[in-house]
This record gives structure tokens, C-alpha cells and sequence, in this order.
């Protein structure tokens, strides 16, 4: 009976996942947003605050998803398992759709965006795997 306990104990190796996680995937997220209103308010200043919009098609989609991507991270601060669904999903097709539109140039460092979301799915696995465990 000892063992069954202490084998349902959180494991804090995955405690420290998830903290992992949340930082990495909130650092990503406000980074984003930083370098996205900076890039708003540079653009509006240069062209005299007269719209343009110097993306096709492809490419305002290819922003869609990772901006998708990046609601997941928020997401899954609360739903770590929702989160980190709509999170890689969303990046995945993103990375995709980077990797086949010639006019982006992609490299491999872009995968490092799945980073916070692979680490908030292995939290999520676990967590479901220890309550299991706890269930006579």
C-alpha cells in the first residue's frame, strides 16, 4: 500500500516541466508581442499613418497560425492539455506553412517555438498518467 502512495505523488521532475513551460511559453508570447507593436507603431509612423498592407495571402494565414500558436501558450497556463493541442497544432501548421512559401525564409531555429508547448504536453501526459495511477 506504501508503494501505490508514493508512486501517485506528483513527481517534482515534472513540476519543475511545467514551470519550465509557463516561463519559456509566457517569455515567448510577451516577446512576440513587444517585437509586434513595435513593428505596428514603426510601420505606422513610417508610412505617415496611411494604411498599407504589404502581405499576400499566404502569408497574413501563415501569421494567422502562429498567432493561434501563441493563444494556445496562453491557454495553457490554465488547460496545460488544451493548450498544448491548440498550441502545437496551430505552430506545426505555422512551421509548415513557413517551410513552403518561398517568400519567408525558414530556418531550422523556428522549431524552437514547439519547445513550450512539447513540455506543457509531457506535464499534461503525466499528470493524466498519476491520476490514473491514484484510482484503486
Amino acid at each position: 500500500m506504501e508503494t501505490i502512495t508514493k508512486m501517485a505523488k506528483p513527481d517534482s521532475s515534472f513540476n519543475t516541466i511545467r514551470w519550465v513551460a509557463r516561463i519559456s511559453g509566457t517569455l515567448m508570447v510577451a516577446f512576440t508581442l513587444f517585437m509586434a507593436i513595435g513593428s505596428f507603431i514603426e510601420g505606422y509612423h513610417r508610412n505617415s499613418s496611411q494604411s498599407s498592407y504589404p502581405f499576400d495571402t499566404i502569408t497574413t494565414i501563415t501569421f494567422v497560425f502562429a498567432g493561434i500558436g501563441l493563444m494556445g501558450l496562453i491557454i495553457a497556463l490554465w488547460r496545460e492539455g488544451l493548450g498544448s493541442i491548440i498550441s502545437l497544432s496551430a505552430l506545426v501548421i505555422f512551421i509548415a506553412l513557413v517551410a513552403f512559401n518561398p517568400e519567408i525564409h525558414f530556418s531550422f531555429i523556428l522549431l524552437i517555438i514547439l519547445f513550450p508547448g512539447i513540455l506543457y504536453l509531457a506535464y499534461w501526459l503525466n499528470a493524466a498518467k498519476s491520476k490514473n495511477m491514484q484510482k484503486p
